[in-house]
């Protein structure tokens, strides 16, 4: 039976609350241009107070009902509590850029997640885009040798890669209860162990 190695996960918004980009998060996306030629968030970051999101009109106290979770949406992508960072702080430490942010249920850090080279592109089954970017993998060959030892991390050469988490981080999650994330199964191109 195939085991997998590695996850994608993303902020599970549909039964937790999440932060609203508002106005106080405005800078940072229109510094998108500054990172897109290689900054780092760190380069750019000051904390702001980000706000949860209040609902849609109309869905305001379904919204409000949610529990508060570990994991959410921050301004650029996934952002967690301080709980959860001292639980996967001593793991990822070195693959992610803890970003402070302020928010009116406390301090969470969005995570700047490194990229890595550990795709085997030509084998992977991709999308391009007209430009011949790679705009997403369908399919994924990885060079597991890259991926020693790391927990976290987003794919070099993919404009909208994933967020990608290992068993482990997995496990950990699990076992402390975390809340907020959703865990997708990696599609590989073979059954590589």
């Amino acid at each position: 039976m195939k085991t997998n190695k590695y996850w994608n996960v993303r902020a599970d918004s549909n039964n937790y609350r999440i932060f609203s980009r508002d106005k106080n998060s405005r800078p940072y996306i229109e510094s998108l241009n500054l990172l897109r030629e290689g900054k780092s968030l760190s380069e750019i970051w000051e904390p702001v107070l980000l706000p949860l999101y209040p609902g849609d009109e109309g869905d305001e106290k379904k919204e409000q009902i949610k529990p508060i979770p570990d994991f959410s949406e921050g301004i650029f992508g996934l952002s967690i509590s301080k709980k959860a960072y001292s639980i996967l702080q001593p793991l990822i430490m070195n693959q992610v850029v803890f970003l402070e942010l302020n928010t009116e249920v406390g301090l969470y850090y969005e995570l700047d997640i490194q990229k890595v080279d550990c795709l085997d592109l030509e084998n992977s089954a991709k999308v391009l885009f007209p430009s011949g970017k790679i705009m997403r993998i369908e399919k994924y060959k990885f060079h597991w040798e890259n991926l020693i030892n790391i927990h976290v991390f987003r794919a070099l050469n993919v404009v909208l890669s994933p967020d990608f988490v290992s068993k482990q981080f997995k496990e950990i999650v699990e076992k402390n209860n975390l809340t907020g994330l959703t865990f997708h199964p990696v599609p590989l191109v073979d059954e590589e162990k």
